[in-house]
């Protein structure tokens, strides 16, 4: 657990570079604190330990021959592997092992690590700086340019305002898709100007200016029909068993979210056997319950402690407020954070560093209902009905309806488009979207779209599974707060499911292992048979927050309504005034719609945002009239 900051250019300054970490900081005390000044950069890095090879090391590392510094933020999980591969002593850092991995291969260095980081590499022969982020960006890493070339670099957004010298400005267009219901994080931010390294990528900083170069990518293929569905069973299995035993390798206690649900009760399962066959403390689980309310887990959490032998720790959210000042650590939060802070405190107070979550199991097996075309495509006309779900109702008509659209789609392309061009543009998007707002997100809705096009697959359903990974809200905009928000709490969150070893195994599913009609994860459910207990592994109904959520934002709704009557984002031109402080209103009496709520929270972190640009030491801006907004 770190947080990374530089500066490249003539004008790189350590004592800036300070003053960003200092902004960075969370509760708890670090255990490192490593810089680097030279002429053209200045690095900061403040550390955490987690796993054995990070304590006494330092998280910069120079190479004087070669001529190139390394400053590392992450956590490599194929250190042996890699080490053998470099012909490497085992008693190097993790830094220094990626000072020699670029030394060997050069810019391929990255597609040799398998880990979660960010690290940049500072070349004085070339002058020139690579940024590298992780393969499927768990390890956020954000960028300004000054007008003076200066490029600004940190693993915390927050920290590239800290000096004062770069304006925080609301950016228009992230606005409009987040409004729209898609705030996806590809390369920009909420704020204007910041921009994000795309998972897989470089970021090459040189005197003329900044590019980027990717090194990774989602494969969609990988299927292999060779396998017999139990060896498919085996190798996810042993996947997640490596994943897990990578995230876990620490001396310090471990926590574990307990949702009840079957995934993180499998990261549970795992831990908790090979903790136990290591002679080690089984993890605390950390659950959320929610009495009175229909989404109360308690009971499945609890049963999982109880198999797995293992204290929890509950904290009850059914009384939960979220107002537009609950969470300041975060841009955009939720009802949960609160609850949150109160677990993450007692995992700290019980020595732990880490939280395992069962987080990225649906975007890598989650039904995508493209399962029915996908079927067809392959003439596989059974599976296709089985997906539509006539084997379990054979005269339902919803059933055959659902068969008939995936032939329209994949045998009559052409009907489909035109029947899509029938549809009034910006269906579904709020009533009280301006003109250019409804104009602007339906072009970021068109890029997001092409984006999956553009995937080298025929399927839809390959070509949406390769995309998820790297372009939804919950994999950018989610993740970047819930980490940020971890990281302020002084706790790590790890992603077993996320391993790209696991997210190898499950995309060589054939689509029939990957969900079915009436039951997801099904070979996931197989997998971690005699590991949980029945009435959680086959458990096939969904638990739905929207009570919680909802009654947590009713309780604070004489904050919300001020909002909407003197909205920012109406001052910002992408609202109707009238027609959104009647939604809003209406809401509240009635149906908190999550185009409400998406709104409402906008109006939260502009109302922070403007009054952070009024304190001490912040630059004065003015408000943006919205007129550089698409027409």
């Amino acid at each position: 657990m770190s947080i990374l900051a530089l500066e490249v250019g003539q004008h790189a300054d350590a004592r800036r570079v300070e003053r960003m970490l200092a902004t960075s900081t969370g509760v708890g005390a670090w255990d490192a604190d490593d810089r680097h000044h030279e002429p053209g950069i200045a690095i900061g890095v403040r550390s955490r330990w987690v796993v054995p090879e990070d304590e006494g090391a330092r998280a910069i590392a120079e190479d004087r021959d070669r001529g190139v510094v390394v400053a590392w933020e992450g956590r490599i999980d194929d250190r042996i592997g890699l080490i053998r591969a470099l012909g490497a002593s085992p008693r190097l850092t993790n830094a220094e092992l990626a000072c020699a991995a670029f030394a060997k291969w050069g810019a391929d260095a990255p597609k040799h690590l398998i880990g979660e980081f960010v690290f940049t590499v500072f070349d004085r022969r070339e002058r020139r700086a690579l940024i590298v982020r992780d393969r499927l960006g768990i390890r956020p890493v954000y960028y300004v340019v000054r007008p003076d070339g200066l490029v600004r670099i940190s693993s915390c957004e927050r920290g590239l305002f800290a000096c004062g010298d770069v304006d925080e400005r609301p950016n228009l267009k992230v606005l409009a898709s987040a409004l729209a219901g898609s705030a996806v994080l590809l390369n920009e931010t909420l704020r204007e100007g910041v921009h994000v390294l795309e998972p897989g990528s470089i970021l090459v900083v040189r005197e003329g200016g900044t590019s980027t170069t990717t090194y990774f990518s989602v494969e969609p293929g990988g299927v292999d029909e060779r396998l017999a569905p139990a060896e498919h069973v085996e190798r996810i299995r042993a996947a997640l068993d490596v994943a897990v035993a990578s995230r876990t390798r620490g001396k310090w206690p471990i926590a574990a979210h307990a949702s009840g649900g079957l995934d993180s009760s499998s990261v549970i399962a795992v831990a908790a056997k090979q903790l136990r066959e290591a002679n080690r403390p089984a993890p605390l689980l950390l659950h959320m319950t929610c009495a009175s309310l229909p989404c109360d887990e308690r009971r499945y959490a609890r049963s999982v402690a109880a198999r797995v032998d293992a204290p929890m720790v509950e904290r009850d959210g059914s009384s939960a407020v979220y107002g537009p000042s609950t969470t300041d650590e975060v841009d955009l939060g939720g009802p949960w954070f609160e609850v949150l802070r109160e677990l993450y405190g007692q995992a700290r107070e019980a020595g732990a560093r880490v939280v395992l979550t069962g987080d990225g199991s649906d975007e890598v097996q989650l039904r995508h209902w493209l399962e029915i075309d996908d079927s067809l495509l392959r003439g596989e006309w059974l599976d296709a009905a089985r997906f539509a779900g006539l084997f379990d109702e054979p005269l339902d008509r919803d059933g055959w309806s659902r068969l008939a659209r995936g032939f329209a789609r994949n045998k009559l392309p052409q009907v489909t488009k035109l029947w899509r061009a029938r549809r009034r543009p910006g269906d579904g998007l709020p009533s009280f979207l301006t003109p250019m707002a409804r104009a602007s997100a339906l072009e970021s809705l068109a890029a997001l779209e092409q984006r999956r096009n553009d995937v080298p697959h025929p399927s839809p359903l390959r070509r949406a599974v390769a995309v998820e990974l790297t372009s939804t809200v919950g994999m950018t905009l989610i993740m970047q707060e819930l980490h940020s928000f971890a990281s302020h709490c002084g706790v790590e969150l790890l992603h077993p499911f996320l391993d790209i070893r696991v997210v190898e195994a499950f995309h060589a599913l054939p689509t029939r292992m990957r969900t079915s009609f009436d039951l997801v994860k099904p070979t996931l459910r197989t997998a971690m048979e005699g590991l949980l207990p029945p009435e959680v592994l086959w458990r096939s109904i969904p638990t739905h927050y929207n009570d919680f959520h909802e009654a947590a934002w009713r309780r604070e709704r004489d904050a919300w309504l001020p909002l909407a009557r003197s909205s920012s984002l109406a001052r910002l031109g992408l609202v109707d005034p009238e027609r959104f402080r009647r939604a809003v209103e209406e809401a509240f009496e009635g149906e908190l719609t999550a185009d409400v709520r998406n709104a409402l929270e906008l109006e939260g972190w502009l109302a922070r945002l403007d009054a952070t640009s009024r304190a001490p030491h912040a630059t004065a801006r003015s408000w943006p009239d919205g007129k550089g907004l698409a027409p």
